[in-house]
């Protein structure tokens, strides 16, 4: 089982890729670590249930910016409910993953998304719902109209995958990376601003005053 550990912030260093730290969350047998492997190793094999949490990297390059994702991906057994809880704090990012196939791992991820907004303040984390195992269109139960309108409903960013075809699974990735950078340039520009503004506001260092008489 890989260890607790929170991962390093966004801000890195000048010339290194700024560090984010995504879970992978959901019911079990939903494809979480499919999804993690074919976007990490271009890999699709059938796998044992993750026992406890498994930790992939990933340097994302988005062109004029690159991240790095520390990817944690959590074991979906009901068991490990209360223990998957340790790997979520300090995320920055989330995927919520749900089998088109099985309607209850669907309404489990709105259950996630519960546990996430416990645990973060609004907007804090970048969440996006996804729809995997397409490839089974003929046996679905969750339709894409209803993943992408509560998606709507809750402000997350949605799209569906197949990670046994390779169906959009670096997609999902790539447009969660974008957010991030985003949202870290917006902050940072509300940053200078406020530094901007804190230095107007300032009051000049004192002069000496000379007295005419």
């Amino acid at each position: 089982m890989a260890q607790v550990d929170e991962a390093p912030r966004p801000g890195a260093a000048l010339g290194q890729a700024c560090i984010f730290k995504l879970v992978l969350l959901g019911s079990g047998s939903v494809g979480k670590s499919s999804l993690a492997l074919q976007y990490v190793k271009n890999d699709f094999r059938s796998i044992l249930p993750t026992v406890g949490c498994a930790f992939f990297t990933k340097v994302v390059d988005l062109g004029a910016a690159s991240l790095k994702f520390e990817i944690w991906d959590t074991a979906g057994q009901e068991k490990y409910h209360s223990v998957c809880h340790l790997y979520f704090r300090g995320a920055n990012a989330a995927l919520l993953v749900y089998d088109v196939t099985r309607k209850a791992s669907f309404c489990k991820a709105r259950q996630w998304l519960k546990d996430l907004e416990e645990e973060f303040h609004p907007g804090e984390v970048v969440v996006m719902l996804v729809g995997n195992k397409t490839d089974l269109n003929q046996e679905r139960e969750v339709t894409f109209e209803e993943g992408r309108e509560f998606a709507e409903s809750k402000g997350l960013l949605f799209m569906e995958t197949s990670a046994k075809l390779n169906h959009q699974v670096t997609e999902v990735f790539s447009a969660v990376a974008r957010e991030l950078l985003q949202r870290q340039e917006k902050k940072e520009g509300q940053r200078q601003q406020g530094d901007a503004r804190l230095a107007l506001n300032e009051t000049p260092p004192g002069r000496g005053r000379c007295c005419a008489h």
